[in-house]
């Protein structure tokens, strides 16, 4: 029997919906919102065109399509609440994920945007959202908003401001609201269009056609025979009356069964993303829908398309240069290099002085494959891991761990009764050269000194003699060299040494 009454509520909340527009976000601990997904249940006329041509438009390119995307992330007026990026960066992979079957994958343009608005942050109606997106969007780029309450709902697109709001509670990758939300940006409709605020009920005969928001709409029979003017339109979803939550496993998408107006009955599917079967058996887009979503971006957003970009996996291992294993730096001297990674441009470094990776002395992200390092702790070994990401894949695993050692590298017993140091500036400048510090010696003691730069194999390139210092600097042009790692070496007249390894770039 089909409940009318919820019918009508659910109608009068879209309304409203529509009359005052969007939402905002906040980061305490809210339960589950009542509802999964409140996007304005309309079905767009781009998507009739679409599907009355799938078939003329089979030429267009299987290529991928790297779609930016900007985020922002919601805060109160203060500046607290935001979602922690770990999970929204994760968020963001899984979503990636649901859409690689399609050939569209996204990138996430620029840095994230951080709003402090109170109001757009925890909305329970739709004005604050609209003018928070109206406000915000992005030119060139899909919106996605992360707020703590969304009109009461996990997450919702809205067609008049083109933007997506996502609850933070809900972006748990098995949800998969982000998916499906960005699906309804790109046209799609729920795979039991119609009957949403109308109950199935299984024990009842289900009607030829069902009356949705002014209209009648034919619902869809099990045979398939009216699968185009049915439901979402699209003939390779199975037919679905579901518009509530209902539950399924990652290993069986099948549901309770359904009775079509024919009486032919089947299991529900909640296999297709934009069902409403709980997360962890949503997994993909049919064909027609793929087809639907890439002529939207094609045919009518081509702004998106940069076929200039092309992003490729990045693998999580790291080269670390230096420190090697096991290495002794300077406690308030040392620095970080690696190797770069293919695919990567930025990478999360990590520095640690316990053996688990907590209270980090550095917690950084880098575009560079070079950090010079804070005071370290004394006599104490640190941990450092690396973790290689780019704005396609902001999400990856940590390299593995490298241990190395702080401590006092003056080396004072060269020269007995001072606190000498030999300071490198690090990484040197092929264009500047490489300058050294010779620090707590009197100007007899660098008369007995002279200094070498050898490449990493142990090969002189240059070397000075005291009286071509400057008082206690010294320099070394380099504009001849290649760029890598060499070796800057002090010799006493005694024999005695210290080498310091500097990066020349």
């Amino acid at each position: 029997m089909i409940n009318f009454n919820s019918f009508l509520l659910y109608t009068g909340v879209a309304l409203l919906t529509l009359l005052l527009s969007t939402p905002g976000y906040s980061q305490e601990i809210h339960s589950q919102p009542e509802h999964f997904c409140a996007t304005p249940p309309e079905r767009d006329e781009r998507l009739n065109y679409y599907q009355q041509n799938l078939g003329n438009y089979r030429f267009l390119t299987d290529d991928t399509q790297f779609i930016p995307l900007k985020i922002h992330i919601l805060g109160r007026n203060d500046g607290t609440g935001y979602t922690s990026r770990t999970m929204v960066e994760e968020a963001f992979c899984k979503m990636n994920e649901a859409f690689q079957q399609t050939g569209i994958q996204f990138f996430i343009k620029g840095e994230i945007n951080y709003i402090n608005n109170t109001e757009w942050y925890s909305h329970s109606s739709f004005g604050p959202g609209s003018e928070m997106i109206l406000t915000n969007n992005v030119p060139g780029a899909l919106n996605s908003y992360i707020v703590d309450v969304a009109a009461g709902a996990c997450g919702y697109y809205s067609p008049a401001t083109d933007g997506v709001v996502l609850a933070n509670n809900c972006l748990d990758p098995a949800n998969h609201t982000w998916a499906h939300e960005i699906g309804h940006q790109l046209t799609l409709p729920h795979t039991f269009f119609g009957w949403e605020g109308t109950t199935y009920e299984p024990d009842e005969p289900t009607p030829e056609r069902i009356w949705f928001r002014g209209g009648w709409v034919d619902v869809e029979k099990m045979d398939g025979s009216n699968c185009r003017e049915a439901a979402d339109g699209f003939c390779d979803t199975a037919p679905d009356y579901l518009s509530f939550r209902w539950g399924c496993s990652a290993n069986n998408p099948l549901g309770i069964f359904l009775t079509d107006p024919l009486g032919e009955t089947e299991r529900v599917n909640g296999a297709n993303i934009m069902s409403y079967s709980s997360g962890p058996c949503r997994h993909d887009f049919s064909e027609e829908q793929t087809q639907a979503m890439r002529m939207n971006i094609l045919l009518d957003r081509p702004d998106l398309v940069d076929q200039t970009i092309e992003y490729g996996p990045v693998a999580p291992e790291v080269n670390i240069i230096h420190p090697t294993q096991d290495d002794i730096v300077q406690y308030d001297d040392a620095y970080l290099k690696w190797e770069s990674v293919p695919n990567a441009t930025y990478y999360r470094v990590q520095v640690s002085a316990l053996p688990i990776f907590t209270n980090l002395l550095v917690d950084e992200v880098v575009q560079d494959t070079f950090m010079q390092l804070p005071q370290l702790i004394l006599e104490n070994e640190h941990l450092v891991r690396i973790k290689p990401l780019s704005e396609f894949q902001p999400c990856n695993d940590f390299s593995e761990r490298r241990a190395f050692i702080a401590s006092e590298l003056s080396n004072t017993e060269l020269f007995p009764g001072t606190d000498f140091k030999m300071k490198v500036v690090n990484p040197a400048s092929l264009n500047r050269g490489v300058d050294i510090e010779l620090k707590g010696l009197e100007e007899s003691d660098l008369r007995s000194v002279r200094i070498h730069l050898s490449d990493i194999n142990g090969r002189l390139v240059s070397q000075l003699e005291s009286q071509q210092f400057t008082g206690n600097k010294v320099h070394f042009e380099t504009g001849r060299l290649a760029a890598g790692i060499y070796v800057v070496t002090l010799i006493t007249e005694s024999g005695g040494s210290i080498s310091e390894r500097v990066i020349l770039q």
